[in-house]
């Protein structure tokens, strides 16, 4: 069994190798919808999305080492848009934020002085964020299951290459108590830098990050999300 683990890893880790500048998957549309596996503990990663998790969690350990050595009070500047329930534009903007670990040992953030937007501030490396447990199972050779269960929501993520490496988060619970069938409320998209080559110092960033909260999470029939997106566009 210990043999046939170490082979399947090995297996895994040419295909991570092998598939950095393809293509594993296409992105074809952003699915606002649960799988049916959700509720019953969700489903392992195949081995093309643990070769896109793989490249991801390398690139977010190095971007960690590298930022905390090299990226502290640079600035990092991104084009920001929300969009309301109707998916009408009504901010158009740049952001403007500098990198910053606020507590000794504590996460890097983007922080902004000026910027009174909702905007993603956390960065997301293979010890903070919404990978965190991804990553400490990847890396280790482990194949982790495609839903998680944390503080009473269910998290489904899937993992994709379109133009970049790309994890989707799908988050959500029961709409109301009487119903328990869980409903996705938020649905966060990060678009990361994963080839060692063509970002450089940058490797791990994520490019772009957007997310979508429902309007009326406590209403299915209201199918509508407000979105926002940032992308990453100077240092």
């Amino acid at each position: 069994m210990a043999r046939y683990a170490l082979m399947s890893f090995k297996a895994l880790i040419l295909i991570f190798l092998l598939s950095g500048c393809g293509y594993d998957q296409t992105y074809t549309g952003e699915n606002t919808n649960f799988t049916s596996s959700v509720t019953s503990g969700g489903s392992p990663l195949t081995d093309q999305e643990m070769a896109v998790a793989l490249r991801i969690c390398y690139a977010f350990r190095t971007k960690r080492t590298v930022f905390l050595a090299e990226k502290l009070d640079v600035n990092f500047n991104f084009s920001y848009q929300a969009k309301d329930c109707d998916g009408n534009l009504v901010t158009d903007t740049n952001l403007n934020t500098t990198l910053k670990q606020l507590l000794p040992d504590g996460p890097l953030s983007y922080e902004s002085v000026s910027s009174g937007q909702p905007y993603m501030r956390e960065v997301q490396t293979d010890t903070d964020g919404y990978l965190v447990s991804y990553c400490g199972e990847v890396l280790k050779g482990d194949t982790p299951l495609d839903v998680k269960e944390i503080n009473n929501e269910y998290l489904e993520y899937e993992f994709l290459n379109d133009f970049y490496d790309t994890v989707i988060i799908r988050i959500g619970s029961g709409a109301r108590p009487e119903d328990p069938t869980p409903v996705v409320k938020r649905i966060l998209r990060y678009e990361i830098l994963t080839n060692q080559q063509s970002s450089g110092s940058y490797l791990g960033l994520v490019n772009k990050m957007s997310q979508r909260v429902a309007c009326d999470p406590g209403n299915p029939a209201d199918s509508r999300f407000k979105s926002f997106e940032q992308t990453f566009i100077a240092p």
